[in-house]
């Protein structure tokens, strides 16, 4: 990534969430709140995965349901991401759900290293 260019996206990334978003994950040990931290997240996580594709999506009220697939280090991971819209139609949860449990045991590890 540009990284003269990283503010400016972070910046329109931020403009998607509710100011105390939240994102629960089960690679995380505990939710992180806010844009910034989402955002910490995604960039971290983005560098690990071999692939990751979005395969169905299915929205739902206030809710958007995104099943996903792909490879962490070279073996299948899966896995569904929930989105919840406040009224305003800003993200104010973000749900992610990884598996098979050893790859959730396996990416958590990593990411906490990248996070710390």
């Amino acid at each position: 990534m540009d990284v003269d260019r990283q503010p400016t996206k972070q910046k329109g990334f931020a403009k998607a969430f509710a100011t105390q978003a939240k994102l629960e994950a089960s690679v995380l040990a505990e939710p992180l709140t806010g844009s910034s931290g989402i955002w910490r997240f995604f960039t971290a996580t983005r560098g690990m995965y071999d692939r990751i594709a979005f395969i169905g999506e299915t929205k739902a009220d206030k809710t958007t349901y995104m099943e996903w697939t792909g490879q962490f280090h070279g073996k299948p991971v899966a896995g569904m991401t929930v989105l919840t819209f406040n009224e305003g139609g800003l993200i104010e949860a973000v749900q992610l759900y990884h598996r098979p449990y050893h790859q959730v045991i396996e990416f958590a590890d990593e990411l906490a290293s990248r996070l710390s």
